[in-house]
């Protein structure tokens, strides 16, 4: 479809081009048209159109569209997309910010602001890694939007490069105004009040129980920590140049930060500092369970706090460039001077009155000084002060911070056993939480604009609880089977088998075709169990591979392999031969912590070769 032919209906915006497409949506550049239907210079804007060409995911398309517009009208930050008015009601002037189009199936669509300075994706393509003072101001812009959306009750769940658009591309070392990030796509933001809700976000950048949740198509409560997590992987990658392993699906691991990382960075100050503070931050962004990781607050303000080690290039570190005194007449050095002794004898003269008639004065109290990560802060007399939270402090964490090795991969995986190497021992962390201190945040209303639709405007008191006590406790353990042979569990007097069915060993996927996938079993599936089918490319195996559907009883399932897919996947490349194979899972409903078993034998299977 060109702009010629694409007919939005009687609005006030002109489509020029296209400029993507989504899996959700399509994104049109277009102008604001004036009364006398002429394009009104500069007003250039975004056209977000739902997809309707897939039936299979039309409604999701046009859903997505209404959630999006129900959030961003009621959201307003420096650093969130902003919509622009559709129409206005005529007889209240009341704004619409969502219509139906003329296009085929009606679909809805919506207008934002044009960002031409593309997205961090873009951006990181472009220079590799950005220097650490300007990672960490676009990562601190980020954590105070979180910090507002949280507060409104509000969580993204698709934070990546991606979704982070500006104004202008950065360049230098810094953040201007026009170059500040925009959150964008809203989507498939939720409430946490709604309760359970369907899993859904880019697996590279999502938790690990929502990873789990997403595979086998399970509700799951909506937690804000997803931001949080998402945000540290991007922190990651914006100062390493380095994308966020899938060691296992859905728990990931990444090397710890050295200084060689950040050498030659004309920005770092103090690169040891630097290095310690970043690693401790993205251990308690990312951590694997809930209970650990740290609030969009506490993430912002860590942020904050590691910015003291990084400078302007050309300043020398905690200095702040000062402008040159202006010359002084020599007439006027004299008069100055000889003030200056007036006023220093007649200081002498009053001392010396009052210490002969009052005595010598007792000295104030000197206020406590309290030292944060040898940052020395002085408290303020009478004033309450708040407590710290333990996981932001200089200790050390040794389940939860990787590895300080370049050479090993800092895994945090609960259910894994890492292999040692000649070097070093990855640990695994193995953790259950006691809570010891509750944060409790109050979210501020929302105003409603389509009662029952839009989400509720009721407070809610949410409890975070972000000071825990570990206690180590064994965890199930994880059936890892090879990808090149049938594993069988041949101690049960049932063992499952699985023959794979369809298709045959080297088919190979065509591009938005829809295959079947069947297998038959030697006996019916028992109590909570049952299948999935994954896809896995050497070295990784069986148990590390990636579900295409999701789990369930049915002995056969279909995928459409198109572009939508090829999106949310991530891990689908063209050309690419993978192995796959039926998996046993004991438990469906545990999905994370329960057995999961290769049954069936392996087949080959190329994409778009």
């Amino acid at each position: 479809m060109t702009a010629s032919t694409l007919n939005l209906g009687p609005y006030r915006y002109r489509p020029s081009r296209q400029l993507d497409e989504t899996r959700m949506s399509t994104l049109w550049l277009a102008s604001e048209v004036t009364r006398d239907s002429t394009a009104s210079p500069g007003s250039l804007v975004i056209i977000k159109i739902a997809r309707m060409s897939d039936t299979q995911y039309s409604l999701t398309n046009q859903r997505a569209i209404e959630n999006e517009e129900k959030w961003l009208g009621n959201l307003e930050h420096p650093n969130i997309i902003r919509l622009r008015t559709v129409a206005e009601r005529e007889a209240s002037r009341q704004p619409i910010y969502r219509a139906r189009s003329d296009l085929p199936g009606n679909p809805w669509f919506l207008v934002t602001d044009y960002l031409p300075g593309g997205d961090l994706q873009s951006l990181l393509s472009e220079r590799q890694k950005l220097p650490a003072s300007l990672a960490l101001e676009i990562a601190e812009q980020l954590g105070d939007a979180l910090a507002y959306l949280h507060t409104h009750r509000c969580v993204h769940c698709d934070i990546k490069p991606r979704n982070i658009l500006f104004h202008e591309r950065p360049a230098g070392y810094e953040l201007t105004d026009a170059t500040r990030p925009i959150l964008i796509d809203f989507g498939i933001a939720k409430n946490p009040s709604d309760g359970p809700q369907l899993a859904s976000g880019t697996p590279r950048w999502i938790t690990p129980e929502l990873h789990a949740a997403l595979r086998v198509g399970r509700k799951i409560e909506v937690d804000p920590s997803w931001d949080v997590y998402a945000t540290g992987l991007v922190l990651y990658t914006m100062l390493t140049g380095r994308k966020p392993e899938l060691d296992h699906p859905g728990s990931h691991s990444w090397t710890p930060l050295t200084p060689d990382d950040i050498s030659g960075d004309p920005t770092v100050a103090q690169p040891t500092q630097l290095v310690d503070g970043l690693n401790r931050l993205l251990a308690d962004a990312t951590a694997d369970r809930i209970p650990e990781r740290i609030s969009s607050r506490q993430f912002t303000d860590a942020v904050r706090s590691l910015r003291q080690y990084v400078r302007k290039p050309g300043t020398a570190p905690g200095v702040t460039p000062r402008r040159a005194p202006r010359p002084i007449g020599r007439g006027l050095w004299l008069t100055g001077a000889g003030l200056a002794v007036a006023i220093m004898l007649a200081g002498v003269l009053f001392l010396t009155i009052s210490f002969q008639t009052r005595g010598p004065a007792t000295p104030a109290s000197t206020p406590p000084v309290a030292s944060s990560g040898g940052v020395e802060v002085a408290a303020a007399i009478n004033t309450p002060t708040t407590a710290k939270s333990p996981t932001m402090t200089a200790t050390k964490r040794p389940t939860s911070t990787p590895i300080a090795t370049p050479t090993v991969t800092a895994t945090r995986t609960a259910t894994r056993t890492p292999t040692a190497t000649s070097t070093a021992t990855a640990t695994a962390r193995v953790q259950t939480m006691t809570p010891t201190a509750t944060q409790f945040v109050t979210p501020i209303p929302m105003r409603n604009t389509d009662a029952g639709d839009t989400p509720t405007s009721t407070p809610l008191s949410v409890t975070s609880t972000r000071v825990p006590t570990r206690t180590p406790t064994p965890r199930p353990t994880v059936v890892v089977t090879t990808a090149t042979a049938t594993t069988i569990n041949a101690a049960s007097p049932a063992a499952m088998q699985v023959t794979l069915q369809k298709p045959d060993n080297g088919f190979n996927i065509d591009f938005n075709s829809t295959i079947n996938f069947r297998w038959s079993a030697n006996r019916p599936l028992q109590n909570k169990e049952c299948f999935e089918i994954v896809f896995w490319r050497s070295p990784a195996n069986a148990i590390q591979g990636y579900g295409i559907v999701g789990a369930g009883p049915a002995t056969s399932v279909e995928r459409t392999f198109n572009a939508e897919y090829e999106v949310s996947s991530e891990w689908l490349d063209a050309g690419a031969t993978y192995s796959w194979g039926v998996l046993l899972i004991d438990d469906c409903q545990s999905y994370k912590t329960t057995t999961r078993t290769l049954v069936s034998d392996v087949r080959t299977i190329s994409y778009r070769k």
